[in-house]
């Protein structure tokens, strides 16, 4: 019965249709988010130079516009977690 319900809602609620620059961009952004530095106090940004890298490496000429987009959605990343961090320490 539940196997019916979750077919008819995605019959019902089909998922978005991603082009291919936007899903180019998230999986620049997850792959790179590995190269971020960690520790105790928390993330860091995503280095330049990786960015750089991983734009050669995958030939996008507009190098400057991939540092752009993935320098903008990387900083509201990190203010996300950061908020969330401060959230949870209020909490407390």
């Amino acid at each position: 019965m539940a196997e019916a319900q979750s077919a008819r809602f995605r019959s019902a609620n089909p998922s978005p249709e991603i082009n291919a620059v936007i899903r180019f961009f998230v999986t620049a952004f997850f792959t790179l988010s590995t190269e971020r530095q960690m520790g105790s106090n928390g993330i860091g940004m995503i280095p330049y130079s990786k960015i750089l890298e991983y734009s050669e490496w995958v030939g996008f000429e507009d190098t400057t516009r991939f540092l752009k987009v993935l320098q903008i959605v990387d900083a509201a990343y990190v203010d996300v977690f950061y908020k969330k961090m401060e959230a949870s320490r209020n909490a407390k």
